[in-house]
């Protein structure tokens, strides 16, 4: 019985860390893919104005060693907006993890963190769910 239990015991444990590893190198193999420019654009309805449309596009930067770069352009019903920011990324366990670190002002202050769960990447496209459950397409730059 306690043999038993050993066995099942060391097939879970080797199943978990099986896992664990490949979580890790699939980690590896994105931050290795993230490095480059990627372009994307959003829309979503403005919650002040319920027949207005608020659009943004993107321009973002990740470099090898953890930074990035970007510029978001805004157009609201009634003005446009654009900011431009420096923060910090990595990627764990499937999110994307940025930490702005300096901004042009707005919306993206020092200290924000997001969390944006990685759906695909490739050469060419990264799709990812932010927090708020929207999905954002971002093409690569060549």
């Amino acid at each position: 019985m306690k043999f038993k239990y050993l066995i099942s015991t060391m097939v879970l444990l080797a199943c978990c860390s099986s896992v664990a590893t490949t979580s890790v190198e699939t980690d590896d193999l994105m931050r290795k893919q993230i490095v480059g420019t990627w372009r994307g654009s959003y829309k979503w309805q403005d919650q002040t104005h319920s027949d207005s449309w608020i659009r943004a596009s993107s321009q973002d930067r990740y470099t090898a060693h953890g930074s990035v770069t970007g510029a978001i352009d805004y157009v609201f019903p009634n003005r446009e907006e654009r900011l431009t920011y420096k923060a910090s990324w990595d990627i764990e366990s499937g999110y994307l993890l940025v930490e702005i670190t300096e901004s042009s002002g707005g919306y993206l202050t020092p200290g924000i963190q997001t969390k944006d769960k990685i759906l695909s990447l490739s050469d060419t496209t990264m799709e990812v769910q932010a927090e708020d459950g929207s999905i954002i397409i971002l093409r690569k730059q060549k």
